[in-house]
């Protein structure tokens, strides 16, 4: 029994920063938890931080990867425009420069719609879903700290999933 005794054991208390355990934590794949009491209440491992990592990192690759299927999508149609852009509220003579407050400018003008030839798409409803992504994506990039939702998931997932399929 006590060769199975590990004698290097790193705890952290329960009050401190997951962040400032960090470092602990990756180089000793683990360490384990004290409370206030003084006793050991838990573990944290490498693969808890994985986790938990994936929860808060995911929206920000996945909105990269939207607004990079929508720049793609959007500059065939309108970069050799420059006054369509001009009229935006970003007044800019390029869609890379644009962001999803643009974006909506942009396409909510019937006309604009026209000019990507996406018939199965119903104009209104991408462009409510491209609001809900645009508040997503504002409080992801200002360091939301809770994870999404079940339905701000499928707003992402249905948008970026839309995009894909029209970009082929």
């Amino acid at each position: 029994m006590a060769k199975a005794t590990d004698e290097d054991v790193q705890v952290v208390h329960d009050t401190d920063s997951l962040l400032a355990a960090l470092a602990t934590i990756t180089a000793s794949d683990y360490v384990l938890v004290r409370n206030q009491q003084g006793e050991i209440c838990g573990i944290v491992t490498m693969a808890d931080v994985a986790t938990r990592f994936g929860e808060l990192a995911r929206p920000f690759f996945v909105i990269g990867e939207i607004e990079r299927l929508i720049r793609g999508l959007l500059t065939p149609a309108f970069d050799h425009d420059p006054a369509v852009l001009k009229a935006t509220r970003k007044k800019t003579a390029r869609v890379a420069e644009m962001m999803f407050g643009d974006y909506m400018f942009l396409l909510k003008v019937p006309a604009n719609w026209q000019k990507l030839n996406w018939p199965f798409v119903d104009q209104s409803a991408f462009i409510d879903l491209l609001d809900a992504v645009r508040k997503i994506r504002n409080s992801v990039a200002h360091f939301r700290t809770t994870p999404l939702t079940v339905e701000e998931n499928r707003q992402i997932s249905q948008l970026h999933g839309m995009l894909k399929k029209l970009a082929v």
